[in-house]
């Protein structure tokens, strides 16, 4: 039997898509386009270290000034890296997460690359979280 790999969001949302859809995310699952740049790199990585320590904001603060700081060479793709990356930095702060987990003691993980999937019938399902925590409500583990 032929195995496929998928990654956890083309999964769903192939589960949810019907024909033409369905062919196009297989296509794409069996050859990624190796163009594509993902975006909001340095947001990303700085709010995953912030919630493997929400006591120091100064983490956030530091990818915010880099982003200021930074060099523009007049790519229009840059430009709009830098501006949604600032977006959403002063987004996740807004949303007062560290007041939510500082009511709790929570144990975070970070999640090595590639490390993540489960398999069923001869679908592979890679998972991609880059950090999870949980913590105790009552007598249940909460993740998130």
């Amino acid at each position: 039997m032929e195995k496929y790999k998928f990654s956890l969001n083309h999964f769903i949302e192939y589960t949810a898509s019907t024909g033409a859809a369905r062919r196009r995310i297989i296509a794409n699952q069996q050859k990624p386009n190796r163009l594509l740049i993902p975006w909001y790199q340095l947001a990303k990585s700085s709010t995953k270290k912030y919630l493997d320590d929400v006591s120091d904001l100064g983490i956030i603060e530091v990818a915010n000034d880099k982003l200021n700081n930074r060099i523009q060479t007049g790519s229009k793709r840059q430009l709009t890296d830098r501006i949604v990356s600032k977006e959403a930095l002063n987004r996740f702060l807004s949303f007062n997460i560290s007041m939510i987990l500082k009511q709790y003691h929570y144990t975070s993980i970070i999640i090595p690359k590639g490390e993540a999937k489960i398999k069923f019938g001869g679908l592979e399902i890679s998972l991609s979280p880059d950090l999870i925590f949980y913590f105790k409500l009552g007598d249940k583990k909460v993740y998130g």
